[in-house]
């Protein structure tokens, strides 16, 4: 019985914080995106001919990569969290072929 009371506990906290970190996460995420915006709306940045340009596919783009780089951390917050990180090493190692 103590073992699936430990299983259970490290389930519903690795759910849970899996979950806080993704709101964080999307929460940096916004935050990271406006301040982009205002970045690219100030003189000093619409001095440059890309950024007049090609202010829309710069914001689509740069917010892609923000987004991408959220999904890795969120990915390896989850891992850490159900004590997963060597395990996913060694297939990881495993899948890359011999060293």
């Amino acid at each position: 019985m103590v073992g699936n009371v430990r299983l259970a506990e490290l389930l519903s906290g690795a759910t849970l914080a899996s979950l806080f970190g993704a709101a964080a996460l999307a929460v940096v995420v916004a935050v990271a995106s406006g301040a982009l915006r205002i970045l690219l709306e100030l003189p000093a940045s619409r001095r440059f001919r890309v950024v007049r340009d090609h202010e829309g596919l710069l914001i689509r783009r740069l917010g892609s990569l923000l987004r991408a780089a959220a999904i890795v951390v969120w990915f390896l917050v989850t891992l850490r969290a159900f004590h997963a990180t060597q395990s996913f090493r060694e297939a990881a190692g495993s899948c890359s072929g011999p060293a």
